[in-house]
């Protein structure tokens, strides 16, 4: 019998590849940005320290303080306080000792400045005249004229004692001051004596 040709052997098939994954990547999150609400604001700058001002020197002016006594001057006296309410110029009752004499003193005050101004009668009637003659009256001027620039006048009526109040300015001039009529048979007194502080006399009833 022929022989049969051999068998033709089959191929060896390719072995089957292993693949290998890729590894998963880890992502790490980016931090979330901080974003502020609204615009940023200018910072504040401080305020500069204003310079301090300087004081204003008072204007010291010449004032003449005038007036003319009842017959019973003895009972009469007056005082100046400035605005911190101290007494600069008084002059005590029993000073003036002449009857219907003139008084005319001149003394410094400041400029724009006001000041307090309170008269004492111990005969609680003032100083108007009791026997008919002229005289009762105070006023101050500025300046060493008496009744020249008026900014205060008083008829003498006050009782047993009176305040009044004067500001030292050209608004503050009277523009019709009663004159000054001084008796000339009294010569005006510079020089009355100074003292402290005067009780007023009790209210009259």
């Amino acid at each position: 019998f022929p022989t049969s040709a051999p068998a033709t052997p089959r191929p060896t098939p390719f072995p089957t590849r292993q693949i290998t994954p890729f590894p998963t990547p880890q992502f790490t999150p980016l931090p979330t940005p901080t974003f502020p609400i609204g615009p940023t604001p200018f910072p504040t700058l401080a305020q500069p320290t204003p310079a301090p001002l300087a004081p204003v020197a008072p204007i010291p002016v010449d004032m003449t303080i005038y007036g003319q006594m009842d017959e019973h001057p003895e009972e009469f006296g007056w005082a100046i306080f400035n605005q911190d309410d101290t007494e600069i110029y008084s002059v005590m009752p029993g000073n003036y000792t002449v009857p219907h004499q003139t008084i005319v003193l001149t003394l410094s005050l400041n400029f724009t400045d006001t000041y307090r101004l309170f008269f004492i009668d111990l005969g609680r009637n003032g100083i108007c005249c009791n026997d008919g003659r002229q005289g009762g009256q105070m006023g101050i001027s500025v300046g060493t004229t008496p009744g020249q620039f008026v900014i205060f006048h008083h008829g003498g009526e006050f009782g047993g004692y009176a305040t009044f109040e004067f500001t030292i300015s050209g608004s503050s001039l009277l523009q019709s001051p009663p004159p000054f009529n001084a008796d000339a048979s009294s010569p005006p007194s510079q020089t009355p004596t100074t003292s402290a502080n005067t009780e007023p006399a009790p209210p009259d009833n």
